[in-house]
């Protein structure tokens, strides 16, 4: 598949992106939320 968008516009959409609040506050799905990390680097639980 060949995307014909240019370089510039690839990045904008990245630049403006802000990560959305939390929808839960606490409990099990809050721990796993703040703790998790991209595949390389798995997801500590016991670092908070």
């Amino acid at each position: 598949m060949t995307l014909h968008i240019s370089d510039a516009r690839m990045v904008q959409p990245k630049n403006n992106w802000k990560q959305p609040p939390l929808a839960v506050k606490n409990g099990a799905l809050y721990k796993y939320a703040r703790s998790v990390k991209d595949a390389s680097e798995g997801c500590v639980t016991d670092e908070f």
